[in-house]
């Protein structure tokens, strides 16, 4: 379970009365309903099958070319559907998890020096290439040993 420390403390839940709240979501659901409504209008010519719900919903990169959001935020935001939070914070750890933002923080933590960086990753990538010829070598030992060696 990740911390809700360090990079998830900057969501901020605003206190706001239920019924303003409500209202919002419900601004959300109006706005999509009249953007697929439109949508329906547009695909009037195609087959039931091509005007499925499914396929006028955007891609995820046509959703990211479109989106207002820019910097640091874009790809770390994830949108709140009918107040359940949860399922939002569990969006947004999937997102962190996914880009790697916990090893990142991690990582730039500390100011490294140019020459240990090179180090460290040199240090990585034989430590890599070691475990992989380590695995090698076991299988070749196993094989050996199946057939009686």
């Amino acid at each position: 379970m990740l911390g809700f420390r360090g990079i998830l403390s900057s969501v901020r839940v605003n206190a706001r009365p239920f019924s303003q709240s409500a209202v919002r979501t419900q601004e959300i659901i109006d706005f999509t309903r009249l953007s697929l409504l439109k949508r329906t209008k547009e695909a009037d010519g195609l087959s039931r099958k091509d005007s499925s719900l499914s396929s006028m919903m955007q891609s995820p990169r046509e959703a990211a070319l479109h989106s207002k959001l820019t910097g640091i935020q874009a790809g770390r935001t994830v949108d709140v559907f009918t107040g359940n939070t949860a399922a939002a914070f569990q969006r947004l750890g999937a997102v962190v998890r996914a880009n790697g933002i916990m090893r990142d923080k991690r990582s730039q933590r500390f100011y490294l020096k140019p020459g240990k960086a090179r180090e460290m990753r040199r240090s990585r990538k034989h430590r890599k290439e070691f475990m992989k010829s380590f695995k090698h070598l076991i299988e070749v030992v196993k094989d050996a040993k199946r057939k009686g060696y």
